[in-house]
This record gives C-alpha cells, structure tokens and sequence, in this order.
C-alpha cells in the first residue's frame, strides 16, 4: 500500500492525476465475455468501466461494488458473494493487473467452483469527459 501511495503522489506531481481523484481511478475495458452456464460461443466486449476506489477499498463494475481481497504491488483481487435465492451459491471474482491492464471477472459456484461465466478485458486508466 506504502508503495502504491508513493506512485499516486508522484503521479499527481507530475499532473498525471488530480489530487481530488488520486484514490479513484476509472478504468476502460475492452475484451470478450463467454457464458459457461448456459454455455454459450464467446463474444467480444467494449465500451465498460471500472471504477476503483482505493480509499474505501472498493471495485466497481458492471456486477456492482466488490470489496478488495489484495492490494498487491502488481494486482488488485476484490470479490463478492454469488447470492441466489437468498443463500450464497459462489463469487465472483475480480483480478486486475496494475501494470498489463489484463482484467479477468470470473463467477463461480460452489462448492467445486464451476465457472458461470468469464470476461478477460484490457483495461486503461480513461479521464473522465466532465
């Protein structure tokens, strides 16, 4: 964490980010999504947003807020439970690369952690338009 902070403050004196903005970072991703369950062909994605908030220890994404699990040096992992029918069936799972980009989003179920469904995005840091 240590480390991460030193980036952003040397990021923000270089004017790469704003220093209201330091902690949250908007990402633009771009991949493919595949079903598993229904199965499903693979199809390509573009146009989504991730929206890390590394004050509060948040990722948001088109599943809603996920809690950040690892904040490692290389990779941020966040997850969040799969509820269904109001007990908890498996998770999903975030993984971001902070320096590749590549993105994974898996859902899984429990208890042998049989994939729903996968999104393998790039993501880029993106500035917001307004």
């Amino acid at each position: 964490m240590q480390m991460m902070r030193g980036a952003v403050l040397l990021a923000t004196s270089l004017g790469l980010l704003e220093p209201t903005h330091a902690q949250e970072i908007t990402l633009a991703c771009s991949g493919t999504y595949t079903s598993y369950q229904p199965p499903e062909p693979e199809s390509s994605i573009s146009g989504l947003s991730i929206l890390l908030n590394l004050r509060t220890g948040k990722v948001r994404t088109l599943l809603g807020d996920m809690t950040v699990t690892k904040d490692g040096s290389d990779e941020i992992v966040s997850s969040q439970p799969l509820v269904e029918e109001g007990r908890v069936t498996g998770k999903t799972i975030t993984s971001i690369n902070r320096i590749t980009g590549q993105t994974s989003i898996l859902r899984v179920r429990d208890p042998n952690q049989n994939p729903v469904f996968h999104y393998q995005l790039t993501c880029r840091p993106a500035r917001r338009m307004f």
